[in-house]
């Protein structure tokens, strides 16, 4: 209808507010009302006003078969298959690249297989070999729900793009902004993963020694398109022209912020291999003393693209005159295949020693030391490279700040209009293109870790242990950060256009960037950077009179430099990478798990009625007590503010306010954050709010089970289960808006004047829980 609340927004020209607060029809965007469609009207008041429960219904199979074969008496063959299929229909919101609303959803289907083969000989009394052959893969296939295809192609009908379209893609990304969520659509999209692999172990036992010797060798395919069809195009939401987000997207020819487009959405055909050898010995010092030492070498060789269409930037080629000179396809500049070099130095020792202090087995100290190596994720880089010219063609709008007027830039674009110069600039590559880069020294990530553990029996059948176990990680891997940035010494100039509304700061910035005549890099790096150091108390006590428990307890810490969890940015400047320390987003100081089984009496002596009905019962229950981990809060501010070009979707922090507490203690628990406590940083300074000191709820969770077991003949068995998720329903939050939106307020002449406003009226409110109870029922038959 065109009519908005929350905030109330304002015609960008007369800066007054709309009459009737709606937009009026003349005015109105048809690609911004097709793509609003995707919001469900509300069916319930206040702030949380569209409430259901979806359909989403999951069917999975899996067909297993093994069988054994004794060649000899020395040599045994084992051959096993499973196929599996999993389907999830209506998938909103559960997955990536699934729109959180049911209007458009997307279908899943991924089915999986793997096959083994593995052939032991006995060709000693004291030494045994064994090769093991073995393909595991599968694909993924996602496409449109059948109740969002009309309103794909409705959106795709109004919305104009520079290429032509690919079948099936409709819906453009849209980022989002002041609480809004990030609105994409995957579909269609597939992949294809197999991975094979050749390894043999020998083991030989000589006196004290026990020698194992081994060796891996694989080859591993992943085929993958380099972007979700919605991102082939995709545009941010702002909100500082009419102070609400969605007006911006209902108004006609108003430019939109960072669109992209990409004329295709090219197929990575990534391939890797992996080598290892290891040599281990188990050595016997003395009766109560046993040395293990060992060592691991490992090359991770570099992923390629089966077809070579992928292309590496190497900033030390670039001639600083031609975008194109430091770009490097396979097989050029000393490069094969893959273009980063290979590492060969993965040598990994490892140490350990275990002693019976007092040798009657009730007391035991055990340190280890080790150096561990693994490969980052393989076909993300790829997927990256596969993006770069001359595979693919991309053009970039321009933004000109909150004053822009479509006709104000030639490459400027709404939601109905393109602009000529933008679909001119698909003529090829030109000054300010950015590119897509890994470091061509890059390293697989590592880790050193030692720990030392003291057991003892400390009553009958009951072992308690006390453990400290650290890890020093190091060359993680920092994806896409910005390697041309505008330097620190040359951010004010930027700052200065930016807070005076210079139409022209965004053109300042990138001419002050490291290179000119380039636009962003984005390189994966491995100088990332962490720590893990924590005590853990376990308790154990063995099944015995029908009851056996646990108690575990860990007290960690852990800090990085870069996140540790898979596929996130976050580099704040690619100049200072220690402004980004600080706790990990993986940091849960407390955990505590406990679990017991009791076993009720068989009953046998009763009979076989009493037996059947009472004896054969089985009580299980898990106690789980976790502290809450860190969720950055972020400020939505442009680059700009602080000096920069771009962010390449960075989340600046804000300031944090001394004094005002973090979190609110009110009377409605999903009220979690204060933002009061969040400020906005000076012009050119960094927020001084560290990673990892806000953080989510924690959980309090109690799972319990109830078995019976019959006995049918000797062979046969029946199980009837009942499991109880979640016994007592508690409600668990583990996530919120960490977007503040903070707006810089300006003055009658567009000036930054030093105050601001906080746009988001969702920020800090607890949007995600874990689920209510779950009880379900099963029953098994074992033969």
């Amino acid at each position: 209808s065109g009519a908005l609340t929350d905030p109330l927004p304002h015609d960008p020209i007369t800066k007054l507010p709309f009459p009737g607060n709606k937009i009026p029809a003349a005015n109105l965007s048809p690609a911004g009302l097709a793509i609003l469609q995707f919001f469900p009207l509300p069916n319930t008041t206040g702030s949380t006003n569209w409430v259901t429960s979806l359909l989403e219904p999951i069917r999975t199979r899996q067909d297993s078969i093994r069988g054994d074969v004794n060649i000899s008496k020395k040599m045994n063959l084992l051959v096993k298959y499973t196929n599996e299929t999993w389907t999830h229909g209506n998938a909103a919101g559960n997955f990536w690249g699934d729109t959180p609303f049911p209007t458009l959803s997307s279908d899943w289907n991924q089915p999986s297989h793997s096959f083994a083969v593995k052939l032991a000989t006995t060709l000693s009394s004291t030494s045994v070999n064994e090769f093991q052959f073995s393909r595991a893969g599968n694909n993924i296939f996602i496409t449109t729900n059948a109740a969002g295809v009309a309103l794909n192609s409705d959106i795709a009908s109004k919305f104009p793009t520079v290429f032509p379209k690919a079948a099936g893609v409709g819906l453009p990304t849209n980022w989002g902004a002041d609480g809004y969520p990030t609105l994409w659509h995957q579909a269609p999209w597939q992949n294809h993963e197999d991975l094979f692999i050749w390894k043999d172990d020998f083991s030989k036992v000589s006196g004290s020694h026990d020698f194992k010797f081994g060796a891996l060798v694989s080859h591993n395919i992943k085929n993958e398109l380099s972007n979700n069809p919605s991102t082939v195009a995709s545009f941010c939401l702002e909100n500082s022209r009419t102070g609400n987000a969605i007006a911006e997207m209902l108004l006609k020819d108003l430019p939109v912020g960072c669109y992209s487009e990409s004329d295709h959405n090219e197929a990575a055909l990534g391939r890797w291999h992996d080598f290892e050898f290891y040599g281990n010995d188990t050595y016997k010092v003395r009766p109560r003393v046993t040395l293990t030492m060992g060592l691991r070498w490992s090359r991770y060789s570099p992923a390629y693209s089966n077809n070579n269409r992928i292309s590496n930037y190497i900033p030390r080629l670039y001639d600083g005159v031609h975008p194109l000179s430091g770009l490097v396809k396979p097989n050029e500049a000393g490069f094969g295949r893959s273009l980063w070099h290979p590492y060969n130095k993965g040598f990994q020792p490892r140490v350990g020693v275990a002693w019976d202090v007092k040798g009657d087995g009730k007391t035991a100290l055990r340190a280890g030391f080790g150096r561990f190596m693994s490969r980052s994720n393989v076909i993300e880089d790829v997927l990256r490279m596969a993006g770069n010219p001359p595979w693919t063609t991309q053009v970039n709008s321009n933004w000109g700040g909150s004053t822009a007027n479509l006709a104000d830039d030639p490459t400027f674009r709404s939601l109905d209009t393109i602009n000529p110069g933008l679909k001119n600039a698909v003529a090829g590559v030109s000054n300010g293109t950015g590119f897509n880069a890994v470091d061509e020294n890059f390293r697989p990530p590592e880790s050193w870790q030692w720990n030392i553990t003291v057991s003892r029996e400390i009553i009958k059948n009951t072992v308690a242990e006390v453990s400290y176990i650290g890890n020093h990680g190091t060359h993680i891997w920092r994806r896409a950060v910005n390697v041309n940035e505008v330097p620190p010494e040359k951010r004010a100039a930027v700052v200065q256009a930016y807070t005076n509304n210079d139409p022209n700061a965004q053109n300042i910035a990138n001419a002050n960037r490291l290179f000119p005549n380039l636009g962003p890099i984005a390189m994966s790096e491995s100088n990332g950077i962490s720590n893990y150091k924590a005590l853990q108390v376990w308790i154990n006590r063995r099944f015995t009179n029908r009851l056996s428990w646990q108690v575990s307890y860990t007290l960690s810490h852990t800090t990085s430099n870069v996140p540790l969890t898979s596929f996130t940015s976050a580099t704040t400047d690619s100049f200072n990478f220690n402004l980004d320390q600080g706790d990990s987003d993986l940091d849960r100081r407390h955990m505590f798990v406990s679990n017991a089984v009791y076993a009720l009496p068989t009953f046998k002596n009763r009979g076989s009625l009493v037996s059947n009905i009472l004896g054969n019962w089985q009580l299980n229950g898990i106690v789980t007590v976790l502290s809450g981990i860190p969720l950055d809060v972020t400020t939505g501010l442009s680059s700009l503010y602080f000096g920069l070009a771009s962010n390449l979707n960075t989340p600046f922090r804000p300031n944090l306010v001394s004094g005002v507490p973090i979190y609110l203690r009110g009377a409605d628990k999903t009220v979690y954050l204060n933002p009061a406590a969040f400020s906005l940083p000076a012009p050119g300074q960094f927020g001084n709010l560290r990673r990892g000191v806000v953080r989510q709820p924690g959980l309090k969770n109690v799972d319990f089970s109830v078995a019976k077991n019959w006995k049918v003949k000797e062979k046969y068995g029946i199980q009837f289960r009942a499991e109880m998720f979640n016994l007592f329903n508690t409600t668990n939050f583990n996530g919120f808006d960490a977007g503040l939106s903070l707006v810089p307020s300006r003055d009658s002449t567009g000036k930054f004047n030093g105050k601001f406003t906080q746009n988001n009226s969702k920020f800090g409110i607890l949007n995600f829980n874990r689920g209510p109870r779950n009880i379900q029922f099963g029953i098994k038959f074992n033969f």
